[in-house]
């Protein structure tokens, strides 16, 4: 039987300090880039790349993720992420990301998350430790969390626009240095030059991704399913 949400953020947690439990071999053979998270939903294909690895894999339910690692999807395909702190990152179709550092002691709730968003459409929700130790950057925008929930859209140039579902986020244009305040419910657009179009705007914006418009389980119902997928570890006990 798959593990649990619970289930899994209590494992990853422990693994985070220590060399025991389920991912602790994992971890011990993988010291310079430990496992902070899982692959806590699929639909169709995505690809998993480590930093100055040749080649890329392909990715399963409830694979491990691990740090200084770039993450995509294809067409019609999507991925959620769940981190050791409870933190989430949806990906839509056609998307990337590199997680770039990721630390988190589960006795203290402390740490730090750095995410690069490369392009493509994302909803991340923050988790347990405190706002200040979470950071977010686009090729044009980086955002403070204020925080918990987040919607952004990051085009093939660049240009970012990020929505506030619920708290706050400090958005910074990479280029100019301009930043800017977002609160619940509003957005920002920054394009390809960092130039932010129109200020703070008092609506959420909408992606074009279906997946993160719409949720996993309702992408299923309309995309063709190219690849049904199990958990790794339970395929290859079978």
């Amino acid at each position: 039987m798959p593990i649990s949400r619970r289930n899994a953020l209590a494992l990853l947690a422990a693994s985070s300090i220590t060399l025991s439990g389920r991912f602790g071999a994992r971890l011990a053979r993988a010291e310079q880039n430990p496992e902070i998270g899982l692959i806590d939903d699929i639909v169709n294909i995505a690809w998993a790349t480590l930093a100055g690895a040749a080649s890329r894999s392909e990715i399963e339910m409830e694979d491990l993720v691990i740090a200084n690692q770039t993450i995509e999807t294809e067409d019609e395909s999507a991925v959620v992420i769940l981190f050791a702190d409870g933190s989430s990152l949806s990906m839509g179709e056609n998307s990337a990301i590199t997680i770039d550092s990721f630390v988190y002691d589960p006795a203290t709730s402390t740490g730090n998350s750095a995410l690069t968003l490369t392009r493509g459409a994302f909803r991340y929700v923050s988790g347990s430790m405190a706002r200040e130790s979470y950071a977010l950057q686009t090729p044009t925008v980086t955002i403070g969390i204020r925080g918990t929930e987040l919607l952004f859209t990051v085009e093939d140039d660049g240009g970012t626009e990020c929505s506030v579902i619920e708290g706050e986020a400090e958005c910074v244009s990479r280029i100019s240095g301009r930043a800017l305040r977002v609160l619940r419910r509003q957005s920002v657009k920054a394009g390809r030059d960092g130039v932010w179009q129109d200020g703070v705007r008092n609506f959420v914006h909408q992606t074009r991704s279906r997946a993160i418009e719409e949720g996993l389980d309702a992408v299923r119902r309309v995309w063709r399913i190219r690849k049904r997928h199990r958990p790794r570890r339970r395929r290859n006990r079978n």
